[in-house]
């Protein structure tokens, strides 16, 4: 179980502008690089306002308005897993957002982060400071006596992203996602998803199918193909856990 700080240790908004403090002329440099690249690839359906908010966000860390979870999180420059879950627990998030943040980070910052290089360590930040190796509750602390459930049941959806991504992995050339790196949360997650009426078991015996091929004619990328062992030597537990659930 992971317990958040309460309200009253949180870093604030204006506390968060200390990751973008004191750094070298070089990195505001490359930062302002990169938005260019953001903006291109991902806020084309972005009103010129809300992209202006953001963009001072990215680059200053100046909070000028409502910020959607999808890019403030992803949009903070931390560079450890202890300020990953600072972040995380302060003011920039709501409590609505955090739950969003905790549920979907790594697939949010896939997309969100699209072409910057340093899209895999953010997400692997997250995913070594919020949710550990392993799935775990996570809940905010609001004093001695009370908490409140942030993530606890993860719905399919979850569930849906994980093999639609893999599925995409391993037949593609260049696609990276968040689930390449939080196999094993993956996989000790089954057993605490809620289902919901959208799941569709056809995307396991898809991913699978496509597994035993890569297995059978084998691929020229090692990391691709120690996922598809991986995967495979848990095949046989997500197929029980979906019996089960499903």
């Amino acid at each position: 179980m992971i317990i958040l700080e309460s309200d009253t240790k949180k870093l604030s908004r204006t506390d968060l502008k200390k990751f973008w403090e004191n750094k070298e002329p070089e990195w505001h440099e490359k930062r302002q690089i990169e938005w260019h690249i953001i903006e291109l690839n991902n806020l084309d359906k972005v009103e010129d306002k809300e992209k202006k908010l953001l963009e001072n966000y990215f680059l200053k860390g100046e909070v000028d308005g409502y910020l959607s979870f999808t890019y403030a999180y992803a949009f903070t420059p931390f560079e450890t897993p202890v300020d990953a879950y600072t972040v995380f627990s302060s003011e920039l998030l709501d409590f609505e957002k955090k739950r969003m943040v905790a549920k979907s980070f790594p697939y949010i910052a896939a997309k969100v982060l699209a072409g910057i290089s340093w899209k895999r360590a953010h997400i692997n930040n997250f995913i070594s400071g919020v949710w550990g190796s392993t799935y775990s509750p996570i809940f905010s602390k609001v004093n001695e006596k009370k908490q409140e459930v942030i993530l606890d049941e993860n719905s399919d959806m979850w569930l849906s992203a994980f093999f639609s991504d893999a599925r995409k992995y391993l037949l593609g050339t260049d696609f990276y996602s968040g689930c390449l790196d939080c196999f094993d949360y993956f996989i000790t997650s089954i057993p605490h998803l809620k289902p919901t009426k959208f799941f569709n078991k056809r995307s396991a015996e898809q991913l699978f199918k496509i597994l035993d091929l890569i297995l059978l004619i084998g691929t020229d990328c090692a990391e691709k193909y120690e996922f598809a062992k991986k995967l495979d030597a848990n095949k046989k537990l997500v197929e029980r856990a979906l019996e089960q659930k499903y």
